[in-house]
């Protein structure tokens, strides 16, 4: 088990280049539930916001915005997705702490300025072979062009790409940001 800590070095994500849509503040996600309260905004890490904002200013110069799906989790959120899909390869174990949980990771498509998403290999939160890296040679040209764009920006800021969820980029080494069980409401205090 890792350490869990309340103190925390987390930002509200605010950036004329991303558009926050965050699924889990929704019923539209994998549990069925709303999990996140209705309007949470983004939180990372502070140095991590830093490297997304980077991204989303190159983002800008190809005429696109970055959508965010998700970023900070608390730790009973990830417990709450543990008990639903217990598969290490599309949720992380909160017993080893996750990604989403210490504010390093987040799940980011590209979109137009009208925030439609540009074509991916398949819909946010598909768990099978479709998300997986490894079939990106196989994508239609458009397809391949756009999750290829993605991984380009994200990879050249620092993020790394999950190979089991094309949308997921985690900013590594894990150990480096402490597991959070701070709720959304105490954050937006």
């Amino acid at each position: 088990m890792h350490a869990i800590t309340d103190h925390h070095n987390l930002v509200r994500v605010t950036h004329p280049n991303i558009i926050a849509e965050l699924i889990y503040a929704t019923v539209n996600n994998f549990t069925h539930q709303q999990l996140y309260p209705s309007n949470t905004p983004l939180y990372l890490h502070k140095n991590v916001a830093q490297h997304l904002y980077d991204a989303a200013d190159e983002c800008a110069t190809h005429g696109l915005y970055l959508k965010i799906w998700d970023a900070y989790r608390p730790l009973s959120m990830q417990r709450k997705m543990w008990e639903i899909i217990p598969d290490e390869r599309y949720v992380s174990n909160p017993a080893k702490g996750g990604y989403h949980t210490r504010g390093c990771a987040l799940d980011v498509t590209l979109c137009d300025k009208n925030g439609t998403n540009l074509a991916m290999p398949s819909d946010f939160d598909c768990f099978d072979e479709r998300a997986h890296t490894t079939n990106f040679d196989q994508l239609p040209d458009d397809i391949k062009k756009n999750v290829l764009l993605l991984k380009t920006i994200m990879e050249q800021h620092g993020f790394t790409q999950n190979n089991y969820e094309w949308w997921h980029f985690d900013f590594l080494p894990l150990e480096k940001f402490p597991v959070l069980a701070i709720s959304f409401e105490q954050l937006d205090v």
